[in-house]
């Protein structure tokens, strides 16, 4: 699969192609058994534990001098159509995106699913070249 994506001054703008890449294993994270049309999939929205003139953003390389991101937490999650209208890449290009899963509520009740799972996004020379998850560490972006 052609993951390649559109870069319009520093910015990525994911591709249908990577887009459905995501959702595929975000599905199989969550429940091979959950339709991707009754997935929610939201990236986070990290802060700077440590330096609170960083400003928050769904992009870790923009807010971690760590590469393991643990000067990071949460902060709040973007929504699906705030990822697609695209993601301000770091100065060396890169991107780091993380995903929570839930099913999407009905009647505006969660209805005990909650969180069903996570994925990672790496976009790294213009494509996205890992999606990694908790229940399998590399997901196929080929």
């Amino acid at each position: 699969m052609d993951v390649s994506t559109e870069k319009q001054g520093g910015v990525w703008v994911p591709t249908d192609a990577e887009c459905e890449a995501i959702l595929k294993a975000a599905v199989i994270e969550a429940s091979p058994s959950v339709p991707k049309r009754q997935l929610n999939l939201e990236p986070g929205v990290r802060f700077n534990l440590d330096d609170d003139s960083i400003e928050p953003h769904m992009n870790w390389h923009l807010v971690s001098e760590l590469e393991n991101g643990d000067d990071t937490d949460l902060a709040d999650h973007a929504t699906w159509a705030e990822f697609r209208a695209g993601v301000k890449l770091s100065e060396l290009g890169t991107a780091l995106v993380d995903f929570y899963i839930s099913h999407e509520p009905k009647n505006g009740k969660m209805d005990g699913y909650g969180l069903l799972g996570n994925v990672t996004v790496y976009y790294e020379e213009g494509r996205i070249w890992k999606i990694q998850g908790v229940r399998n560490p590399s997901y196929n972006v080929e």
